[in-house]
């Protein structure tokens, strides 16, 4: 007895699974249809380490699919993509078609469009290669200041990707620094720009330090007096006056008037008689002299004075 209660519940299990796939395929059948339009992504697999693609693909094709209501709303909210297979491709241009059946998309949905249809894709040797940093200024510095010296840290980046795109590039640039009405060192972190595409920098930043330095010139300043430094009486020096050209900031050089430069003679230890002393000019802070016209001054030490001798 107990085979025949085991065979009359083999086959309720049997007329049971047959009803619910009845049952399913009424259902599926008689549901309402629906047809929408995804967008499937494109994955790349298996491109060999050597090879890049040198052409922009589309991330994703457009696909419109007919089918029963709820197996299409599954499909809007799943993550299904379209893989491309490149185990094996060699530098040159192959076409992937993208045909129904190889899309992942459950039994009962039909495929009624796909856009596009074939996708090209180039592939070149990828090489690399090191290339000095070609920083980028505009603008101006600030009235009376100047571009000074421009450092990159670090001086030198590497580039990779597609052998025609990187084999011409001589260097780098840089994303444009700014310095306009600079009045001090500009120091900028910014990016890195090459022609061309699907090529990556490393690094991708670099550190740009422009030196603003102020503009420099001359100035020849007249009727510069003239003092004698020592205690003896009745010196006798000339000329009393002298030119000194200086050298500063044009901003202050503009300003700057003979009384804001001290010129004095050494004449302390001198002994009797004429001497020819240059003169020591010193200016005001932030300027350096550069000539003294004329070089030299004549100085005359007198004698020192004698009392009347006594008789013996």
């Amino acid at each position: 007895m107990e085979w025949r209660d085991a065979a009359l519940k083999d086959w309720s299990l049997r007329l049971l699974s047959l009803a619910f796939a009845i049952m399913l395929w009424f259902f599926v059948v008689g549901e309402e249809k629906a047809e929408i339009t995804i967008n499937v992504p494109l994955e790349i697999v298996n491109l060999p380490a050597s090879l890049i693609i040198s052409n922009d693909i589309p991330s994703a094709i457009e696909v419109r699919v007919y089918g029963p209501r709820s197996l299409v709303r599954s499909i809007a909210t799943e993550r299904i993509s379209k893989v491309i297979n490149l185990k094996g491709v060699k530098p040159g241009k192959i076409t992937e078609q993208i045909a129904p059946d190889t899309l992942p998309l459950p039994k009962g949905v039909e495929v009624l469009r796909v856009q596009p249809r074939f996708v090209e894709i180039e592939l070149e040797q990828l090489i690399r290669k090191r290339l000095p940093v070609k920083p980028v200024i505009v603008g101006k510095p600030a009235h009376d200041f100047k571009l000074g010296a421009v450092y990159v840290e670090p001086a030198y980046v590497v580039i990779s990707g597609p052998k025609s795109q990187v084999s011409p590039l001589k260097d780098i640039k840089t994303l444009p620094v700014d310095i306009k009405n600079a009045t001090a060192r500009v120091v900028k972190k910014t990016g890195l720009v090459a022609e061309g595409s699907h090529l990556n920098i490393e690094p991708s930043l670099v550190e740009v330090r422009v030196e603003i330095m102020r503009v420099m010139g001359e100035k020849s300043i007249k009727n510069v007096p003239v003092q004698v430094d020592t205690d003896i009486s009745g010196v006798v020096w000339s000329p009393r006056h002298v030119a000194v050209k200086v050298k500063g900031w044009v901003r202050l050089l503009r300003k700057l008037k003979k009384d804001a430069i001290t010129c004095v003679v050494p004449a302390t230890d001198l002994e009797p008689g004429t001497h020819f002393i240059e003169p020591v000019c010193v200016p005001l802070e932030g300027f350096t002299v550069l000539t003294v016209r004329p070089e030299k001054i004549k100085v005359r030490i007198p004698k020192p004075a004698t009392g009347p001798q006594k008789n013996g």
